[in-house]
């Protein structure tokens, strides 16, 4: 199976900069690293929302795994939310070779 890489730079509306680097397998996220200019705490969140998006196709529930993921972690993020990991993911699947 083919794997694509993608990456993006999103700005946060009124927020951060998420920098997002991702593999597809097929339209599933087969890795992800999110990065950026952001906070979470505890600061192992990202991982697990990272881990939380293993699996998910790209045009589906993003937003719903990383809510489910920030609640069931009880994770705290600022200057980032769960719809700008979704526009990230769609910049960086939309590039993806």
């Amino acid at each position: 199976m083919n794997f694509l890489k993608g990456n993006a730079i999103y700005k946060v509306p009124d927020g951060k900069l998420l920098r997002l680097s991702l593999e597809l397998s097929g339209d599933k996220i087969s890795a992800i690293q999110i990065r950026g200019d952001f906070f979470m705490h505890p600061e192992e969140g990202v991982e697990k929302i990272e881990q939380a998006l293993i699996g998910v196709a790209v045009d589906k529930d993003i937003t719903k795994a990383v809510d489910k993921a920030v609640a069931e972690n009880s994770i705290e993020m600022f200057g980032l939310d769960s719809k700008a990991v979704f526009e990230a993911v769609k910049m960086a699947a939309g590039n993806a070779k």
